[in-house]
């Protein structure tokens, strides 16, 4: 049996790519796909369950809004410090990078901390019916998406 002769010599070819000759670029655009379908097939869950349903939420009260509402106002917020750390990136400013990321990093951290009250304030676990069930669900997934941007 003959060895396997190597006829070309590949060192000048470049070892990356950008846009839709990546790897990562199509890696990414399926990843996106199908998390959004996951949310999605969610959300869709949640209404096809408050159709079938003559109170909602079933069998239980309405979840508190303080946390829901606290940390939709820190997710806004946290848009003027991510604005600010894409233009130090753009412009190629190190230290305004560092210190952006961790202004972010604490804003992820403070949002973690209340979707953690969030939870506790939603007046359902994810065992007692369809509803918690998706709820937590869909909370879980958001809450998995943030604990990954920290």
């Amino acid at each position: 049996m003959r060895p396997l002769r190597v006829t070309g010599d590949i060192r000048q070819l470049p070892d990356h790519a950008f846009g839709s000759a990546s790897f990562g670029w199509w890696g990414t655009l399926g990843f996106m796909l199908i998390e959004g379908m996951a949310f999605v097939l969610g959300a869709g869950a949640y209404f096809y369950l408050m159709s079938n349903e003559q109170h909602w939420p079933p069998g239980g009260r309405p979840p508190a809004l303080l946390y829901g509402s606290l940390f939709t106002a820190l997710a806004l917020l946290s848009e003027w410090p991510n604005a600010w750390l894409s233009r130090r990136a753009h412009a190629g400013d190190v230290r305004g990078i560092r210190i952006g990321a961790w202004v972010m990093v604490a804003f992820g951290i403070a949002m973690m901390v209340v979707r953690g009250f969030e939870f506790d304030a939603l007046g359902v676990l994810w065992h007692d019916n369809a509803y918690g069930s998706i709820l937590w669900a869909l909370m879980l997934m958001h809450s998995v998406h943030i604990a990954t941007d920290l």
